[in-house]
């Protein structure tokens, strides 16, 4: 997936922008579990895409640099496979759909699907793994609108040619 408003340079920036001011900071005050955490993000706008096409972000985040106790990118990468497959939170398959799952599937809370996204997150606690998708999911949305919204004031097109506004 890759266009003016959604391409693998822009989620992996505000990723690691929103990683950097929003959740190191929590790790840092102890606020959270652990000081490392793994993401996955996948776009869902065309069901007929495979999972592995439609992602965006596989990547471990590491404020400490000391090793991770668990496979927490797998757990991630299971997270998200899971709520893209489904169309729901991980929470909500384990919780409430549990004849959803499959053998292999990812039994924690922490992927969910919101805004056009399936985003994984595992390291920290999974109320706080799914908070944090749910978070970059709209953090994701709300840049991608703000780049929308600029050109679509602009008087050019999305081709970059001007416009002739009929008067």
């Amino acid at each position: 997936m890759s266009s003016h408003f959604l391409n693998h340079d822009l989620v992996h920036l505000v990723v690691t922008d929103f990683v950097e001011r929003v959740i190191f900071p929590l790790m840092r005050s102890g606020m959270v579990k652990r000081s490392h955490l793994a993401i996955v993000v996948a776009y869902r706008g065309d069901l007929s895409v495979e999972f592995e096409d439609a992602l965006l972000l596989e990547r471990t985040y590491n404020l400490d640099n000391q090793p991770f106790e668990h496979p927490y990118d797998q757990i991630a990468y299971g997270k998200c496979a899971l709520a893209y497959r489904e169309g729901r939170s991980t929470r909500e398959v384990n919780a409430h759909r549990p004849e959803l799952l499959q053998t292999g599937d990812v039994v924690h809370a922490g992927g969910i699907v919101s805004l056009g996204f399936a985003i994984g997150v595992s390291g920290v606690d999974n109320w706080d793994d799914e908070a944090f998708a749910l978070q970059l999911a709209v953090e994701l949305w709300r840049i991608i609108m703000g780049r929308y919204m600029i050109v679509r004031t602009q008087d050019i097109n999305f081709l970059g040619e001007e416009v002739n506004h009929p008067t």
